[in-house]
């Protein structure tokens, strides 16, 4: 039964990423950002209800309208980015390392959403015991839209 399962959200989850995709491509190129980006937004919803995962947000109450914020994901699933993508306030833009994007339609896809491709690093040094993490990129300067 496992198996099925796992066979069934694999698939799911890989036809609904390829239709979010293509689906991504077309409204950005026929609307403007501030319309096709609540669409977008549906979209990892419906993913989530697709594969039985129950999301449960807190904090949003704290977020202030208008203003910028930052945010870090540990990226320890595949999940992350449709997780912040779906639910996060406001319109979400990301910097991501440009070795995971070389799939022809994705990376064109999230570049073309205004998301930045790096060519970067990370790299986790243990001295003694403590664990150092260096982000081998070049200075990326983040700065809010206006």
């Amino acid at each position: 039964m496992r198996v099925l399962v796992s066979l069934y959200l694999w698939f799911v989850g890989g036809l609904y990423f390829l239709f979010f995709l293509v689906s991504a491509l077309v409204l950005s190129c026929v609307l403007p950002e501030e319309k096709y980006d609540p669409l977008l937004k549906k979209m990892p919803r419906i993913l989530f209800r697709l594969m039985f995962i129950k999301v449960e947000v807190s904090g949003h109450e704290k977020l202030e309208p208008g203003k910028t914020y930052l945010y870090m994901s540990n990226h320890v699933s595949l999940f992350d980015i449709p997780l912040l993508g779906g639910f996060v306030p406001g319109i979400v833009r990301g910097i991501e390392a440009l070795r995971q994007h070389r799939w022809p339609l994705y990376g064109y896809v999230v570049g073309r959403l205004g998301n930045r491709l790096k060519n970067c690093r990370l790299f986790l040094l243990n001295n003694w015991g403590k664990t150092w993490c260096r982000w081998d990129c070049p200075a990326w300067p983040v700065q809010p839209e206006t």
